[in-house]
């Protein structure tokens, strides 16, 4: 058990590395919100992992950036990038992979799903909150600018994750039961 445990938490680092290398491929927007993978890579590895090897994962990802290494979009970092204007989207990978790794123990699919989409919906939440605390706006407008030209991909994003996560989670149990 402890060498599959370790094995598990060999998995949660690389994935912390593998997000801080998918957060660096981005399309600029107007807004400076950049769309990235970011959400995909999130929900499918919290898919696989289940919740505490998900939120772990996410959790020294956003270590890393804290104590100021580039981890985050457009090779940003520090306590300005998980405090200042989208760094709500970043805290609120921790509940996205908490909620699609309790789905992926679920048995049923629609459940997983709707468990999977409620962790989109409180990730864009913390995004729209800290947006509209720093900018100053209404929560509407924080809404339109912040969220709402993203939520369409990030729904297809975790969707695209549920649908792909059981193939791969059957590959890597074989590497982790070796």
């Amino acid at each position: 058990m402890v060498k599959k445990d370790f094995k598990k938490s060999v998995f949660a680092a690389t994935f912390a590395a593998l997000l801080a290398i998918i957060s660096q491929i981005t399309i600029p927007t107007p807004i400076g919100i950049p769309v990235t993978l970011q959400t995909f890579a999130v929900a499918l590895y919290s898919f696989i992992a289940g919740p505490v090897f998900a939120v772990l994962a996410v959790a020294v990802y956003l270590g890393l950036g804290l104590i100021g290494l580039p981890v985050f979009s457009g090779f940003s970092g520090g306590i300005g990038a998980l405090f200042g204007f989208t760094g709500g989207f970043l805290w609120g990978f921790l509940i996205l992979a908490a909620l699609c790794g309790i789905a992926s123990k679920l048995n049923s699919r629609a459940l997983q799903i709707i468990l999977s989409f409620l962790g989109l919906i409180i990730c864009h939440i913390c995004g729209i909150l800290q947006f509209t605390l720093l900018h100053k706006t209404e929560l509407w407008g924080s809404f339109l600018s912040v969220s709402l030209p993203y939520i369409f991909k990030d729904i297809i994003c975790v969707l695209a994750a549920f649908l792909v996560s059981p193939s791969i989670k059957n590959k890597i149990e074989k590497i982790v039961d070796k």
